[in-house]
């Protein structure tokens, strides 16, 4: 499935190396650049913070995710945390899961992602950490079966899942927390982000509460009012005490 978006706001015009030069250099920035000039539908940069090498496709939301990671600092721990096993569902190209790899470099992570698309792009930005990563190609849901893409028309990093009973085309696996533990032969996991497009709100409920009793961490986007006070309920409700980074909602165990 293509990505008809326009190219992304932050790399039209050259002022915005403001965004990018603390990221990648005056160098890196340069060459990205270039490469958008040129039309080119994919180029790679490297973060100065970490040496961390990334895949970006130009025509897409890609680079507003690194923004959002690496600028804004959207999943930075508000405390301290040690983790040895984190869940990042709703992938993406695997900008989140590169994070946490770099700043967390004794833990494993499965990565979750539905989009075919996202998902090489995913393979690709996580390929110098096989051996820490699980990359799992489903969809986070409250039950096994079957899932499709409803919106393929939007942004990769807008799209949504929805069952597909009956289908026999374009069907892509739902699997549940307790599939992905089993899947990765651990117990639980230390930190869980969440970022799936409304089916946030099948996951933050009662049957799986002992998953989040476990984690010392939780980020979560929400989408829609309804969800964000479900979701503050759930955290609370767990003893966790909830922050807001920019478009994410933070559980975290205080003192």
């Amino acid at each position: 499935m293509g990505d008809p978006t326009p190219i992304d706001p932050s790399l039209r015009k050259l002022p915005r190396s403001r965004m990018w030069v603390p990221l990648l250099g005056l160098a890196g920035w340069a060459r990205l650049w270039v490469d958008r000039v040129r039309g080119k539908h994919t180029a790679r940069v490297t973060l100065r913070a970490t040496g961390r090498d990334i895949r970006l496709r130009l025509m897409t939301s890609d680079a507003r995710v690194v923004l959002q990671v690496y600028r804004d600092e959207e999943i930075r721990p508000p405390v301290p945390v040690e983790a040895a096993t984190i869940l990042d569902a709703g992938a993406n190209i695997g900008i989140t899961a590169g994070y946490f790899l770099d700043h967390f470099p004794g833990a494993r992570l499965v990565a979750v992602e539905p989009d075919p698309d996202n998902l090489d792009a995913l393979r690709s930005n996580l390929s110098s950490d096989a051996d820490r990563v699980i990359v799992v190609e489903a969809g986070l849901w409250d039950e096994p079966g079957p899932l499709r893409i409803a919106n393929p028309e939007s942004e990769s990093w807008a799209r949504q899942v929805e069952t597909a009973d009956g289908e026999t085309e374009g069907v892509i696996e739902a699997v549940t927390i307790e599939g992905l533990l089993d899947h990765a032969g651990i117990e639980g996991f230390d930190i869980i982000k969440i970022d799936i497009e409304g089916a946030e709100s099948r996951i933050f409920v009662d049957r799986f509460r002992r998953h989040f009793e476990r984690a010392k961490m939780v980020f979560v986007e929400a989408h829609g009012d309804a969800i964000q006070a479900q979701i503050d309920e759930f955290l609370a409700g767990l003893g966790f005490t909830i922050a807001r980074q920019h478009d994410m909602t933070v559980g975290y165990r205080a003192g």
